[in-house]
């Protein structure tokens, strides 16, 4: 249980830095 809550929270660190990078762009591009 515990490998799958991990394996869950490391997916979402990956999300959110990838959402943050595209909202980098697009604030960059304004």
């Amino acid at each position: 249980m515990d490998a799958i809550h991990r394996r869950m929270s490391e997916e979402f660190e990956k999300r959110r830095q990838l959402a943050a990078i595209l909202e980098g762009r697009l604030a960059r591009r304004a």
